[in-house]
């Protein structure tokens, strides 16, 4: 996937992470979404049963929305960790809240809604990939 010409003009910094590297940590606050520039991360989730893995993402993902699109408050709902050396991009969450709160009620809802929804597909396939292993 190549980097998207509308996402990277909202880069504010860039960060580099070295192999196996804890990106984001499931549980912790925060709301900064990042943008892969270089590289691959893997996105895991605890279970009952340990660490799932749930994608490999590689350059030109966005990962750390959830929290933003969903309006939540910042706690994340997976862990991103480095899959070999991966330089990330910062996405500037002022802009980015500035913009979005100029988009009608309706469309935030609809955007919220959506998010929530792939949030709970991603949990309950998880749940049917632990109960097929009983």
């Amino acid at each position: 996937m190549a980097l998207d010409s509308h996402i990277y003009p909202y880069v504010i910094s860039e960060e580099e992470y070295a192999d196996k590297a804890l990106i984001i940590a499931e549980g912790a606050q925060g709301d900064w979404i990042y943008l892969i520039l270089e590289g691959r991360v893997v996105v895991k989730k605890k279970t009952p049963k340990g660490i799932v893995k749930i994608t490999t993402l590689e350059e030109g993902a966005v990962f750390g929305e959830q929290v933003f699109l969903q309006m939540q408050n910042g706690s994340r709902t997976a862990s991103v960790v480095a899959s070999g050396p991966v330089k990330v991009g910062l996405v500037d969450m002022d802009r980015l809240r500035k913009e979005f709160r100029t988009i009608s009620p309706l469309l935030k809802v609809l955007i919220s809604t959506i998010a929530k929804r792939l949030q709970d597909a991603t949990d309950h396939l998880i749940s049917l990939s632990l109960n097929h292993d009983d």
